[in-house]
């Protein structure tokens, strides 16, 4: 039987995602794979495009997220 030597964990920073996280980790340590954490973060706009600051200012907030996100794996 052929094992997985990379593990994909893809993260939001939710409960389930961290969830997901644990168990995507056992298997990593039980089986000697790698680990490749990938933060996803969700950005819809409710009332059309905000000014170009505000979107500086978004982008900013959603990298430390992911980053966050990153670290905590």
């Amino acid at each position: 039987m052929e094992t997985c030597t990379k593990k994909l964990v893809p993260t939001d920073g939710s409960e389930f995602a961290q969830k997901a996280e644990k168990h995507a980790l056992f298997l990593a340590k039980t089986t000697g794979a790698d680990i490749y954490a990938l933060s996803v973060t969700e950005n819809n706009f409710v009332n059309g495009l905000p000014l170009d600051d505000e979107v500086y200012q978004l982008n900013q907030l959603l990298k430390q997220r992911s980053e966050d996100n990153i670290k905590r794996i």
